[in-house]
This record gives C-alpha cells, sequence and structure tokens, in this order.
C-alpha cells in the first residue's frame, strides 16, 4: 500500500508541477490525481501541496537550427505533494510521505493565451 500510495504521489508531484507551471492551481491538481487513486481508498489524507520558483541560467544548444548562441534564463516551478498514510489497522494516519517534480515555466509571447 506504501508503494501505492508513493506511485500516486509521484504521478499527483508530476501534475501539481505540470499546471504549476501553465499557471493553474498545483493543488487542485494535486488533490484530483489523489482523489482519483488512493484518497477515496481510506489510506490516509493529502496534505497539500507547496511550490517554490527559481530561475536558472543555461546554455542553448549549439548547432540547432533557428538557435542563437548565449544565455538564457530558465523558471523553473518545483511542487512538493504531502501525504498522511495510514497502515493498515491503524485509526489515525501516522507515516507523513511526500514527493517532488520540477517543470520549467512557459511563458507564452506578449499578446498570446
Amino acid at each position: 500500500m506504501i508503494a501505492e500510495a508513493m506511485y500516486a504521489l509521484n504521478d499527483a508531484a508530476n501534475m501539481a508541477a505540470r499546471a504549476a507551471s501553465v499557471g493553474k492551481s498545483a493543488n487542485l491538481a494535486a488533490a484530483y490525481v489523489i482523489g482519483r487513486t488512493i484518497g477515496l481508498n481510506g489510506y490516509g489524507y493529502f496534505a497539500g501541496v507547496s511550490t517554490r520558483k527559481s530561475t536558472i541560467n543555461s546554455r542553448k544548444p549549439k548547432g540547432l537550427p533557428g538557435t542563437i548562441q548565449g544565455r538564457r534564463r530558465i523558471k523553473i516551478v518545483e511542487c512538493t505533494v504531502r501525504y498522511m498514510f495510514k497502515p493498515m489497522l491503524m485509526k489515525a494516519p501516522i507515516l507523513p510521505l511526500s514527493a517532488s517534480a520540477r517543470a520549467m515555466v512557459h511563458e507564452l509571447p506578449e499578446g498570446v493565451r
């Protein structure tokens, strides 16, 4: 059951990071995944999502058509999903689990939605 919970948490973290990268609610995305998998089976409860944004400098790939050599700033969002797991025959969830995922923030050109 813990392996199933971790699989669902990793999936939820990926969905949360993807949602946050395009400006949607990471918390709702993760809650949806957990609700469709382990959340309804009584294994514990969803404890939420935390997000952290960062910017890194990266060199553009060389030799690809249409690229310009130099540095660019890449914005990254990292989402951590927390879940309190309830072992079998226990009354309360006691085992904190978490999973993290990162996604690049997608920025559209000015005037494009």
